[in-house]
């Protein structure tokens, strides 16, 4: 795979998102990285906010979610929504907690199930028609897929999940629940902050020094006034190929700087909407 690795895309309702072309035109997957637009929100959240926890109006972001999911997902979908908070927990999606967790479905619905994870940033599954999901405003998604197992896993890694090393930690799960080979897996990461835009402290920085030891000074630019701007995006690469996955591929889309396509925390000042991350197995 060359070039941009994402190609942009829409549903019937209008809703614009990102897709890994390649990927799904290789293998039965379907992926989305959902931008801004298309969407029925207002205000700071306009249009397509995918986020509940925003202040935006809930029937908004209910309907914005369902001109994704309703697209991506087949008849009888479960969606399965980790409820972040910037760790390194993982949870592998399995039938059983499907079936634990269903409430009755309306006849009109599409979505078979929703499931939701406390005190998660990653998701694993070798489920059909399950759709992981994570929500995203600056933080970099990695998506993992297994063509060999026919597994995916889909990982939220700001600064502290990255100093956690979650997106590694996620393919290593997949290694110990689905016998993946780390040589078959294939690494996507998505849109985020970039170097040009995030402005760090001291103490940031070194929490990535134990990590990657003499390599930290290639992932950070020093401003000479206590303040470094840091290359999260590399440090997830470079976590992942020394955790032995060698086939990681990188976006060039940067969330801080495309104010045309991403919400970013960042820049609007923590008033704005969240864009969602997902895959699903066909």
């Amino acid at each position: 795979m060359s070039g941009e690795i994402f190609e942009k895309a829409e549903t019937d309702s209008g809703a614009v998102y990102l897709r890994l072309a390649d990927l799904e035109n290789r293998y039965p997957v379907r992926t989305f990285f959902s931008t801004r637009n298309g969407g029925v929100s207002s205000g700071a959240y306009a249009s397509l906010n995918m986020g509940f926890s925003t202040g935006d109006d809930r029937t908004n972001v209910e309907k914005n979610r369902r001109r994704i999911f309703d697209f991506i997902g087949e008849d009888g979908y479960c969606e399965a929504a980790p409820h972040q908070v910037h760790g390194s927990d993982i949870v592998c999606v399995r039938i059983a907690e499907r079936k634990t967790q269903n409430k009755e479905r309306k006849a009109e619905e599409k979505r078979g199930a929703k499931l939701s994870f406390p005190d998660t940033d990653a998701l694993i599954t070798d489920e059909k028609n399950v759709i992981l999901t994570s929500l995203h405003a600056d933080c970099i998604p990695v998506w993992l897929y297994d063509p060999t197992q026919h597994a995916a896993g889909l990982a939220h890694a700001g600064w502290r999940g990255t100093a956690a090393d979650i997106a590694a930690k996620t393919a290593e799960r997949m290694c110990e629940t689905f016998g993946s080979r780390r040589e078959d897996l294939l690494a996507f990461i998505g849109p985020g902050i970039g170097r040009c835009c995030f402005e760090v402290g001291g103490e940031v920085v070194h929490a990535f020094e134990e990590l990657l030891g003499s390599r930290t000074e290639s992932f950070y630019t020093d401003d000479r006034n206590g303040k470094y701007h840091l290359d999260l995006r590399g440090i997830n690469r470079e976590l992942l190929r020394r955790a032995g996955i060698g086939n990681v591929f990188v976006t060039e889309y940067v969330t801080c700087c495309r104010t045309d396509l991403f919400y970013s925390h960042r820049r609007e000042n923590g008033i704005t909407g969240r864009m969602c991350a997902g895959i699903v197995l066909l």
